[in-house]
C-alpha cells in the first residue's frame, strides 16, 4: 500500500460514497462517457495521423507527371528516365503504372508491380509474399468476399478478366483496401497505355532536403510539361485533410464540455447540501486536513475509475487490431470499410490529458464546497443544515 493513502479514511471515502449509489452510478456514468467521447475522437485523430505519416515516410522523395491541357496524361518511360537521371542528386527513377478502373459498380485502384513500396524495392514484402503473374491478380480485402472469386472482369480501356491469385492481408486494408495487383503487362492493357508509357516518374533523391531544391532544374530537363510533387507536399495535404475531418473532434467536444460542466454545477450543489455531514465530522474530532483528505480519496474513488474505464473503451474503439466501424463513419468508406491497424503511439499521452482535463473540474467541484466547510464552525453547519 502506499504510504500517503490511510486505510482508515479510504474505508470513510468508500463507505461515504455507498451512503449515495444513486449519485455515484449517474456520476461514474457521467464522467466515464465523457472521457469516451472525447477520447474516441482525440484518439482517432492522433492515430490516423500518426499512421499516415508512417505511409508516407515510405513514399518516394519527388514524384512527376506529365501534364496537358490541365490534366495528367501517361509519359514516356524512355524520356523521362534519361531526363531525370541528368540530374545530379537523382538516386534512382521508377517509372510506375497504376490508375483507376470499374469492378462491378466500384471504382478499383489498379497498381502494377512497380508501384509497391513507392518504387524503392520491386522485391516481394511479408505483406505481399509474391506479385501476379499475367492474367493473374492480388485483391485487396475491400474487393474479398465471403465466397472468395477464382476470377474478376475488371473494366477499364478493355475489359479484362483475370485469375485471382491470393486476398491481400487485412492488414494492409489501410492502404490497399480497394486495390488490386497486377503484372505491369495486364495493368497497362487495362489503362489503355502503351509498351513504353507510364502513369508517372518515382523519384528518390541522395537526400531529402534536396528534393525542394532541384524542382526547377528537375523540370526544366524533361520535354513536356510536368507537375512535380514531393513527400512533404504530399503529407500536407494529408493533413490538410485530416484537419478538416478534426472539425469532427469539435463536434464531440461542443456537447462532452456542456456536459462536463453540468456534471461540475451538479456536483458542487450535492457537496454543498451535505455541510450537516462535514459538521458532525468536526464535532467527532476530525481535523480540516482528515476531512479535505476523505474527501479527495472519495473523489478519486468515483472517478477514477470511471475515467479509466472511459479511456479504455476510447482505446479499444479506436486502436484495437482490425477495428472497421472509424472507417465507415469517420474516414468515408461507404462499402467495405478497411480494417485498421492504425499506430497507437501518442494514445498514452493523449488519455492521460484527457482524463486529467475532465478530472480536474470534477475534483475542484468537489474540493472547494468541502474547504469552505472544514474551515466554518460545526454548529453553524449542523443548525444550517
Amino acid at each position: 500500500m502506499l504510504p500517503w493513502i490511510r486505510l482508515p479514511l479510504l474505508a470513510w471515502a468508500v463507505r461515504s460514497a455507498l451512503r449515495h449509489p444513486l449519485d455515484w452510478v449517474l456520476t461514474s456514468l457521467g464522467l466515464g462517457c465523457l472521457v469516451a467521447l472525447l477520447g474516441t475522437a482525440l484518439l482517432l485523430s492522433e492515430a490516423v495521423s500518426r499512421t499516415s505519416a508512417a505511409i508516407l515516410a515510405a513514399a518516394p522523395d519527388l514524384v512527376v507527371r506529365r501534364v496537358a491541357a490541365n490534366r495528367f496524361i501517361s509519359l514516356s518511360v524512355h524520356e523521362a528516365l534519361l531526363a531525370a537521371e541528368s540530374i545530379p542528386g537523382v538516386v534512382r527513377a521508377t517509372p510506375r503504372v497504376w490508375g483507376t478502373v470499374a469492378f462491378g459498380q466500384k471504382p478499383v485502384t489498379v497498381l502494377s508491380h512497380s508501384h509497391i513500396n513507392g518504387g524503392r524495392n520491386l522485391e516481394p514484402t511479408p505483406a505481399l509474399p509474391a506479385f501476379p503473374e499475367m492474367g493473374q491478380t492480388l485483391l485487396g480485402p475491400g474487393l474479398a468476399t465471403a465466397e472468395g472469386p477464382s476470377a474478376v472482369t475488371l473494366h477499364g480501356s478493355v475489359a479484362l478478366t483475370l485469375a485471382v491469385a491470393g486476398i491481400l492481408d487485412k492488414e494492409t486494408g489501410v492502404i490497399l483496401n480497394d486495390a488490386a495487383i497486377l503484372h505491369p503487362v495486364d495493368a497497362r492493357r487495362l489503362l489503355g497505355l502503351g509498351e513504353n508509357e507510364a502513369t508517372d516518374l518515382a523519384i528518390e533523391v541522395f537526400h531529402e532536403s534536396e528534393a525542394q531544391a532541384i524542382l526547377p532544374e528537375l523540370a526544366r530537363a524533361f520535354p513536356w510539361p510536368v507537375a512535380i510533387s514531393t513527400r512533404k507536399q504530399a503529407q500536407g495535404a494529408y493533413t490538410a485533410a485530416f484537419a478538416r475531418r478534426g472539425s469532427l473532434v469539435a463536434l464531440a467536444g461542443m456537447p462532452a464540455l456542456l456536459g462536463l460542466a453540468l456534471l461540475t454545477a451538479a456536483t458542487v450543489r450535492s457537496q454543498t447540501g451535505r455541510n450537516s455531514d462535514v459538521g458532525l465530522l468536526k464535532a467527532l474530532g476530525w481535523t480540516t486536513e482528515d476531512i479535505l483528505y476523505q474527501q479527495i480519496l472519495q473523489a478519486l474513488v468515483v472517478g477514477l475509475p470511471a475515467a479509466a474505464t472511459g479511456a479504455a473503451l476510447a482505446y479499444g474503439l479506436i486502436l484495437w487490431p482490425g477495428v472497421e466501424w472509424p472507417g465507415r463513419f469517420f474516414l468515408g468508406w461507404e462499402s467495405s470499410p478497411p480494417t485498421l491497424y492504425l499506430d497507437p503511439g501518442g494514445a498514452g499521452v493523449v488519455l492521460v490529458e484527457l482524463v486529467a482535463l475532465v478530472l480536474l473540474p470534477y475534483m475542484t467541484a468537489v474540493l472547494w464546497p468541502a474547504f469552505n466547510s472544514a474551515a466554518a464552525d460545526p454548529v453553524d453547519l449542523i443548525e444550517t443544515n
